[in-house]
């Protein structure tokens, strides 16, 4: 079992060294899971090397729940809205589709 909050020093070193040795990706579907850059990266991560992902959708105290709106929303929200959280995030992005 490998979990995430580890060691949030690297990115890259938090991927290759917990997800890429994964079976399997658990997500914890809350509310704003897409607002977190490790999420996103992570996420992308497990699809582009075919990782299975487990949704847990989990309900906040006040009663929100996860959905599928909202996260598409966030998704696409990654590079047309400013929000510095995300800049590692999209140059990553941007590096892994010059080399797909």
């Amino acid at each position: 079992v490998f979990l995430d909050s580890s060691s949030l020093s690297d990115l890259r070193g938090l991927i290759s060294e917990g997800l890429a040795l994964s079976d399997t990706a658990v997500l914890l579907g809350t509310e704003e899971v897409f607002t977190r850059p490790y999420c996103l990266m992570e996420m992308y991560y497990a699809k582009k090397n075919k990782i299975p992902v487990l949704l847990l959708r989990l309900e906040s105290p006040a009663g929100r729940k996860w959905q599928l709106q909202t996260a598409r929303q966030q998704l696409h929200d990654l590079f047309s809205a400013p929000d510095d959280r995300n800049t590692v995030v999209q140059q990553i992005l941007r590096e892994e589709a010059k080399s797909d």
